[in-house]
């Protein structure tokens, strides 16, 4: 865990108010009609977000590059993982989880509910 995300004492994550989160995957548009497809071009995007949230209803290998990315310059990274995701598949992200800082399960619009719970302070 990257302890300069926790507060003094092994708090839990400090909650953003309207923290730059970068989605990646394209299920996101389940929930979000306007987000972006993944692809190199985002990478810059990264280095300007708060939080990266990434979802995986298969194995995706140019996500795994954008959480590795964002990952590398200590951005928090949370991973979402699909229901139907098999078991051999999820086994084959295990790096990906490696460098989660939380990893949520169920629909795209679940995983957004538990980390908006998460990381999103609400006024």
């Amino acid at each position: 865990m990257r302890d300069h995300l926790r507060g003094s004492g092994g708090q839990e994550p400090y909650k953003l108010v309207d923290p730059a989160i970068f989605l990646i995957g394209d299920d996101w548009r389940e929930v979000f009609a306007d987000a972006p497809p993944p692809s190199e071009e985002t990478l810059p995007t990264i280095d300007r977000a708060d939080l990266v949230l990434a979802y995986f209803s298969k194995v995706d290998a140019l996500a795994s590059v954008e959480i590795g990315w964002a990952a590398a310059r200590d951005k928090p990274v949370s991973i979402g993982f699909s229901d139907d995701l098999s078991g051999k598949d999820y086994r084959e992200l295990w790096l990906v989880r490696l460098l989660a800082t939380r990893v949520y399960f169920g629909s795209p619009a679940m995983v957004w509910r538990d980390f908006e719970d998460d990381w999103i302070m609400t006024r």
